[in-house]
């Protein structure tokens, strides 16, 4: 099966591109197109594609800066059977591309994966995937079980291709939560996805919370949490309301109360951040607009 990678690629680290290229060029599984959507205003990109020959890629150039944006335009371009969502600042083990192969084509009633992600330096699994065997993804745990750069489509299933909703995902009105929404739909069309935690790819370690802007980012992307759960509160059962209230009121009112009992200012001010960011968020967001 052929994949199709869908880059979209904005203000990042040179050296980073260069890494997650180089992973590309290296997968020992070679039926792939890389599809990178530009959204740079110079040609830092280009440059760097000038010097790779056997990179196998499609080059798309858009004015619009927006991730879901970009994604949606490679998904109007894709040919692959497979289809996956790469960061810009993430890497693929030698393998991966080959193994993600051999198992969909074992497992032909999963129409999607979603893989668990490794800090790049240190091999630490990271927080936001944290289940340990593999599990069936639905609506109550999308939260936990899925990020964009693990996730793997089968594109033969689709007989129009899914778009993102472009309110989500940094550059837009929420900065996150775009992938959750995504899968959100991929099951209410009926699709079936699992979660494995054997397979992985590679990114970045989160930032700490004393490096700059951090709390400013958490916020941001809390506030995306927030406005995911808004738009699918009405429509689900009361499993899911339940997890939403817990997910923008309990947990991070827990946090903070702990925190201020251990006296951890960093913490505090963390889950003050998130507790605000989602429930601005979830008030925020309107289905109509």
């Amino acid at each position: 099966m052929k994949f199709s990678l869908i880059l979209a690629t904005y203000n990042t680290p040179e050296n980073y591109l260069i890494k997650f290229i180089n992973s590309i060029i290296n997968q020992s599984f070679q039926d792939y197109e890389l599809l990178i959507i530009d959204q740079n205003k110079d040609d830092r990109v280009l440059n760097i594609l000038y010097k790779y020959d056997s990179l196998k890629y499609r080059y798309i150039k858009t004015n619009i800066v927006g991730l879901s944006h970009a994604r949606n335009i490679g998904l109007n371009e894709v040919s692959g059977d497979i289809i996956s969502f790469p960061d810009d600042d993430c890497s693929y083990p030698d393998i991966l591309l080959s193994d993600i192969n051999e198992y969909l084509k074992d497992n032909e009633h999963y129409d999607f994966i979603s893989l668990k992600t490794l800090d790049e330096k240190t091999n630490e699994q990271l927080s936001y995937t944290p289940f340990l065997k593999p599990t069936i993804i639905n609506k109550t745990n999308i939260f936990h079980s899925v990020t964009s750069i693990g996730l793997f489509i089968r594109k033969r299933n689709m007989t129009t291709l899914p778009q993102f909703d472009e309110k989500f995902g940094l550059g837009s009105q929420y900065f996150s939560s775009e992938e959750m929404d995504y899968v959100h739909h991929l099951i209410l069309d009926g699709y079936d996805g699992i979660y494995l935690p054997y397979f992985f790819v590679f990114h970045p370690k989160l930032p700490e919370l004393f490096e700059p802007n951090v709390l400013y980012k958490i916020k941001n992307n809390s506030l995306g949490h927030g406005a995911y759960y808004k738009k699918h509160f009405i429509k689900n059962g009361m499993l899911f309301k339940w997890i939403a209230i817990s997910t923008i009121i309990i947990r991070p009112l827990g946090g903070l109360f702990l925190s201020i009992l251990s006296f951890n200012k960093m913490n505090c001010r963390k889950y003050y951040y998130i507790f605000i960011g989602r429930l601005v968020g979830f008030i925020r967001y309107n289905n109509d607009k």
